[in-house]
């Protein structure tokens, strides 16, 4: 008798879920038709240039923000395509962030929404992301986020 794999949980969905979407998608209706438009979504963020800590007033919100949404559009794309594109041009903007001086944690949403895109990367592109790459954008996760909002 073999022991069952164990398989992480994923955050928002898992491999598990990614690839019952992968296999719905394969049929013709929503799901397909949602996996096309992410693909869509995504192939546009290939073009975008790469973030960079430019300050709007005394937020940094719509930095995080495109961050995050990069990381769902290419992260989901990677996960339904397997495009390597999509992966690292999400991780041009997680790195890109994580040599930032700081979050903003001033304005603790700029923070808070930029440790998600982190999460989600770290999760989703796992597979595409070098030991090193991991490491790198952990240690912004805890010096960037995690002990600012601790000092606070």
């Amino acid at each position: 008798m073999t022991s069952p794999v164990f398989t992480p949980p994923g955050l928002l969905a898992g491999p598990l879920e990614f690839a019952r979407i992968r296999e719905a998608a394969l049929q013709p209706g929503l799901i397909r038709d949602l996996a096309v438009f992410v693909r869509r979504l995504a192939d546009h963020e290939l073009d975008e240039p790469v973030v960079t800590r430019q300050m709007e007033g005394f937020r940094l919100l719509h930095v995080s923000r495109a961050v995050l949404r990069r990381v769902i559009n290419c992260g989901l794309a990677f996960q339904l395509h397997g495009d390597v594109r999509h992966a690292r041009r999400a991780v041009l903007d997680l790195r890109a962030a994580a040599s930032f001086t700081d979050w903003n944690p001033s304005h603790f949403l700029d923070v808070a929404e930029m440790c998600c895109a982190f999460a989600l990367g770290l999760d989703w592109l796992h597979e595409a992301l070098t030991a090193a790459e991991r490491l790198e954008l952990e240690d912004a996760v805890i010096r960037l986020g995690l002990e600012p909002g601790l000092a606070d």
